[in-house]
């Protein structure tokens, strides 16, 4: 048995009578040529392998499960090939007397060249242009805004003519009828299978390694140009054109992209969203305004919107280099004065968000309710506009309770929507409460966002337990917020021994949850009995009127001082300057002034409440009072404003804790072990 020369591979996709057509000019063609034909079924449905088994039993059919799409099935195709040379032919092909071997011959004669197609023609005569320059951003330009279709730009551009030249190293060649060295498949590899339409790579890559691209003037043959997919007696299969439209977009794009820089491949994705935009809107107007609702506008409609909502990210490991993956950060307002601004802020400061492509958006901000609305509503738009054209691979969610978390949920959603997955960050001090509080619709609205998000983190084992009886998720994961300052208030020197000075210091919103008010009572009651110079140092913001109220009444003006919100370094000097630090807050997430406040060896007096409990051993690291009784927290602070041995004792033991479990980098890469779980 003779050798073959060529292998024919027709991909076919519910082509039964345009294979009838199809085969019969092949089989004519090859009677001289040792050949082998082989149609790769695209998971057909009108009957086409039981037509070729009876009408063409010569032909390998090699029958796929479901449309793979073009590429793929070429590739299939050449796996169980054995000729020489390649020849490809879509199955609306018809090849005319002598075409295929006119163009076996032009390949054997011409060494250099790889890859060559006949010239084609369609069914009225006109000659169809099947040799093309390489996409460029120029002309891409004048494709979106129509340009190409005026007649000086055809002439200028158009290669129809082939006058003086068949062999070409910068040009491509259609894939409808292309055939191919087998030396090239094996220079080179099969068809990337991520393109829909694979020529314009193959034809790429072919001449990186040195081949040539032909065209053979002596082959003609008949394209009907499409009806494999757009055939008149089934009618159109609108999904499938409309991914057409959404493919050969796409593929022009991933072409493009494979073999110019990064920005150029920018300008050209945004240049063929702008033409998708046109197309569609034009579409659109065509559909209502044509009494016949042609499924062919509704595929354009559809493939055009598929294509706009398409991501660039999807094209990055296909550029000049591989960008990291895009995160979004959704958030309160960096400015705003809280512990989760102050957290992302950590974040975004530290090495490991360098790893990423770190985006941020604010839902709510400081001021009045309008501000705080506006604010809410622009985060909505900006994140809505990021899903749908540029989405993120990971949406990170701050979240806190009530209000903090209807905003937040409204993100959460839009994310799914668009399969973006989501780490849900808990930073409430009282989300249990507000569950609890909350109606039985809203607790089941609850418990779906919580289990609708692909991780859960909390900030302490306390949160944890109470997220898990809400939502019943056992792969919630324990985060402790961090703080890059740690390390500095570590090494930082405490407070002067021979100093008679005794600084109470407190740190935080000035509220009644965080106990001020109790604190201001409690230190009245006993700066008298101090043997000792004592002040109170308030450091925050919010309810000063009432502090001076209080300072006022119970004549304590040069025994407290209110110095408002302070920034990180203010911040490290007053820690270095107490001698003791406290905190009887009533409700917490997990506060992180406290672990600052260890790390820098002053003792602290804390709220005795489930999280802070996983901090704080009472008498061992740290001192717990009951929040709100005031008599004990008295008590407390007189006794260790008294004791420097067990001030000295105390602090040296939660500087230890900070040492072993909080240090910035231990709990920043732990949070970056859990966004890269959700990357891979």
């Amino acid at each position: 048995m003779p050798e073959i020369a060529v292998s024919v591979i027709i991909p076919s996709w519910n082509g039964k009578d345009l294979l009838d057509d199809c085969l019969k000019s092949i089989i004519q063609n090859i009677k001289e040529i040792p050949a082998e034909i082989i149609v790769v079924d695209n998971g057909s449905t009108d009957g086409t392998r039981e037509f070729l088994s009876e009408k063409f039993p010569s032909v390998n059919v090699l029958a796929l499960k479901e449309n793979l799409g073009f590429t793929s099935a070429v590739n299939r195709g050449i796996e169980i090939s054995s000729g020489k040379y390649l020849l490809i032919l879509n199955n609306d092909i018809i090849v005319l007397n002598n075409s295929i071997k006119n163009l076996l011959d032009f390949m054997t004669n011409n060494e250099s060249v790889g890859i060559a197609t006949s010239q084609l023609i369609y069914p009225d005569g006109n000659i169809q242009q099947v040799i093309h320059r390489f996409r460029s951003l120029s002309f891409t330009l004048a494709e979106t805004f129509f340009i190409d279709r005026l007649s000086f730009f055809k002439k200028f551009y158009s290669e129809r003519d082939l006058k003086s030249k068949c062999i070409f190293d910068d040009r491509w060649v259609m894939g409808a009828a292309m055939m191919i060295k087998r030396e090239v498949i094996e220079d080179i590899g099969r068809f990337d299978e991520k393109s829909f339409t694979g020529d314009e790579d193959i034809c790429f890559d072919a001449i990186t390694k040195g081949w040539q691209i032909g065209v053979c003037k002596d082959s003609l043959m008949i394209h009907l140009h499409r009806k494999s997919s757009f055939t008149d007696d089934r009618g159109l299969d609108y999904k499938w054109i409309a991914r057409m439209y959404f493919e050969f977009q796409r593929s022009a794009c991933l072409s493009y992209i494979k073999r110019n820089p990064l920005w150029k491949g920018k300008v050209l994705f945004l240049t063929k969203k702008i033409a998708s935009f046109l197309r569609l809107f034009l579409s659109i107007i065509l559909f209502f305004l044509t009494n016949d609702k042609d499924d062919l506008y509704k595929a354009r409609i559809w493939g055009h919107y598929q294509f706009l909502c398409y991501p660039f990210e999807e094209l990055l490991p296909f550029c000049d280099s591989v960008l990291p993956a895009k995160i979004t950060i959704i958030s309160p307002s960096l400015d705003v004065k809280g512990g989760i601004s102050k957290q992302v802020r950590h974040f975004l400061e530290s090495d490991v968000s360098k790893k990423y492509r770190v985006s941020h958006i604010s839902t709510h901000q400081s001021g009045n309710k309008f501000l705080k609305l506006i604010r809410a509503i622009c985060g909505y738009f900006e994140f809505s506009i990021q899903a749908f054209f540029s989405p993120p691979k990971l949406a990170f969610v701050y979240m806190s309770g009530d209000i903090s978390f209807l905003r937040k949920s409204i993100i959460i959603l839009l994310a799914k929507l668009r399969k973006i997955k989501v780490l849900l960050y808990c930073h409430s001090y009282d989300f249990d409460h507000f569950y609890s509080r909350s109606p039985h619709f809203f607790k089941s609205y609850i418990k779906y966002i919580l289990n609708s998000v692909e991780k859960v983190v909390a900030l302490s084992s306390y949160w944890k337990e109470a997220l898990f009886y809400i939502c019943g998720r056992n792969d919630i994961v324990i985060v402790p917020p961090f703080s890059p300052y740690i390390t500095q208030l570590l090494s930082a020197n405490t407070k002067d021994e021979e100093s008679q000075e005794r600084n109470i210091l407190f740190m935080g919103t000035i509220e009644e949850r965080k106990g001020i008010f109790d604190v201001l009572s409690a230190f009245s009651s006993i700066v008298g009995n101090l043997p000792y110079p004592c002040r109170l140092i308030v450091a925050g913001d919010g309810k000063e009127d009432k502090v001076k109220h209080i300072i006022e009444k119970n004549n304590l003006k040069n025994n407290v001082k209110l110095i408002g919100w302070i920034d990180e370094e203010e911040k490290i000097k007053l820690f270095e300057e107490a001698y003791l630090f406290v905190l009887p807050s009533y409700a917490e997430g997990f506060p992180l002034v406290l672990i600052e406040a260890m790390a820098s060896g002053v003792p602290v007096v804390a709220g005795d409440i489930p999280p802070v409990r996983e901090l704080i051993s009472d008498g061992e690291n740290g001192f717990l009072v009951e929040p709100g009784n005031k008599e004990s927290l008295a008590d407390v602070l007189e006794k260790v404003l008294m004791n420097e041995e067990l001030c000295k004792k105390i602090g040296e033991e939660g500087r230890r804790l900070v040492k072993s479990k909080f240090l910035f980098n231990d709990n920043v890469y732990s949070l970056d072990k859990e966004i890269r779980s959700l990357l891979m």
